[in-house]
């Protein structure tokens, strides 16, 4: 049991350091949500795979600003929450590869 709980643990952490999170109105990553939140890292870097392919994001501190890359699969769509004390300000991303300074 306690295997499980700590492998719950570092799952959700990473987690929640990429930002990459299923919405639940659109079932298996057909529509992800990224919410990143770096916390005191100066990188991560990480994927989940999904059944339309492998989710990828990635950052990293530099100077004041991070730099968000992430890889969104073929056949979904993505919200980008730019800014977590904001909830409009984001960006709709289609399959391909980005990169933004959040």
């Amino acid at each position: 049991l306690r295997r499980r709980q700590r492998q719950m643990c570092i799952r959700d952490r990473y987690h929640t350091g990429l930002g990459i999170q299923r919405d639940e109105t659109k079932p298996g990553y057909q529509h992800i949500l990224l919410k990143p939140q770096p916390g005191t890292l100066e990188f991560m870097k990480g994927s989940v795979d999904s059944p339309y392919g492998v989710i990828s994001a990635g950052w990293e501190r530099k100077g004041d600003k991070i730099e968000y890359q992430v890889t969104i699969p073929v056949n979904t769509t993505a919200t980008l929450f730019k800014n977590t004390q904001d909830p409009a300000d984001t960006v709709e991303l289609g399959s391909g590869t980005y990169t933004f300074m959040l």
